[in-house]
């Protein structure tokens, strides 16, 4: 990174930047150490441990003992960058100056003079610096010596100001649509539980208003035509292929409680599943809870294996169903109970089929249904702007920074 200059830069700078190392712009400094035996489950001051760094405390230390190492060993400023240096290497935390301590030689600051550089400029180049000599095999640690000797170019702190003032704008609206997306997943939770009914219960907490008929209890057999078997694995996908598939393994990472925008392509047949069908993977390597993951085709047609498929009747709408199961708390713990296995956990149409589940007429399905859909489109829309912003960031980054 020394040496160079970045390939985007504000107009009204033209100086130079200035090539230094870390350790020639200050010092390593760590909190003064803790033992196991001063902290406890509760206390007055959280203590934050490599493992919990950036989250939520699970140990604390005294008031006293607090006040005692602050006033005599070093402690950071309101404002420093706090670096892991073991386990996740270069995750950083900025001191807001709550009264909090941290663990030794695990997590440290650059104590250094704002003469040169400014801690804002300095939490961007974190996220780019590359730390040379990492030793350890399983768990890597960044040892002092390589964090002074890692090397950084710097423009002037008005520059610096300017440059971390776009990147911390930048950072502030993505916060604001992570924050976004986690209540809408939150929204999505609560009323997953509220929308259908739960344990010991027979209608929902909440229900649109224009529907006041009880709702009824069916067996999943009573819903639809079970239907399995085909094969096919990742090594029959085709780019040229004329087949839109599924494998069983696409409804734990691509697809949620619905199919849609079916992106592989195969030529070869298994089974054919259509609009509405709903499909149940049949095996994980996880536990049972998970395996409970089906979801409800809104294409046309396409082919899958490795699953159990429910060809929905007329008035049972899949998507209603894929979401209550799937969704609903007490529903997907009911029927994860009945898998099977220990290493490979399997679940099989004939153990669930007897399972009950409560459904209104089809009309209150489809308004229930749709509703989800509209919230997972809205979760899916701020989840792209996240990452379009993050990586408008990275792009941001690699050009007003030398590389």
């Amino acid at each position: 990174m020394a040496n160079k200059t970045p390939s985007l830069k504000f107009k009204d700078y033209s100086n130079k930047w200035t090539d230094n190392t870390l350790g020639g712009l200050g010092s390593v400094a760590m909190c003064k150490r803790v033992f196991k035996h001063q902290t406890s489950p509760q206390g007055d001051i959280p203590f934050f441990k490599i493992g919990t760094f950036g989250g939520m405390p699970d140990a604390y230390i005294s008031r006293e003992l607090f006040e005692d190492y602050k006033s005599k060993y070093a402690y950071p400023n309101t404002g420093d960058i706090l670096l892991s240096a073991s386990g996740s290497i270069g995750k950083t935390v900025v001191y807001n100056g709550n009264d909090e301590y941290f663990q030794d030689s695990n997590i440290v600051w650059l104590k250094h003079s704002k003469n040169e550089i400014i801690n804002p400029f300095l939490h961007h180049f974190y996220s780019l610096a590359e730390w040379e000599g990492l030793e350890g095999s399983t768990i890597k640690r960044l040892y002092n010596e390589i964090i002074l000797k890692t090397k950084i170019s710097y423009p002037s702190i008005p520059e610096q100001k300017r440059i971390s003032g776009v990147l911390d704008d930048l950072d502030s609206i993505i916060k604001l649509y992570q924050t976004k997306t986690e209540s809408i997943i939150n929204l999505k939770k609560s009323l997953l539980n509220s929308l259908f009914p739960n344990m010991s219960e027979t209608a929902p907490k909440i229900r649109f208003k224009e529907f006041s008929k009880d709702w009824r209890l069916l067996s999943y057999q009573n819903i639809g035509e079970p239907l399995s078997g085909g094969n096919l694995s990742y090594n029959d996908l085709a780019e040229d292929g004329k087949l839109k598939c599924v494998l069983y393994g696409e409804l734990y990472t691509l697809y949620d409680s619905v199919i849609e925008k079916i992106v592989n392509k195969t030529n070869k047949k298994a089974t054919t599943i259509r609009r509405n069908d709903i499909l149940f993977p049949q095996s994980t390597t996880v536990d049972a809870l998970s395996l409970i993951s089906p979801a409800c085709m809104n294409d046309d047609e396409a082919q899958t294996a490795g699953v159990f498929v429910i060809r929905p009747n007329e008035d049972i709408d899949g998507n209603f169903i894929s979401y209550y199961t799937k969704g609903n708390t007490d529903q997907k713990y009911k029927l994860s109970k009945k898998a099977q296995g220990l290493t490979i956990i399997h679940l099989y149409y004939q153990s669930i089929q007897d399972e009950t589940i409560f459904v209104p007429e089809l009309k209150e399905q489809k308004k229930i249904s749709s509703l989800f859909k509209s919230i997972d489109g809205l979760i899916s829309l701020y989840q792209n702007k996240v990452v379009l912003l993050q990586n408008m960031k990275s792009s941001l980054l690699s050009k007003m920074f030398p590389n």
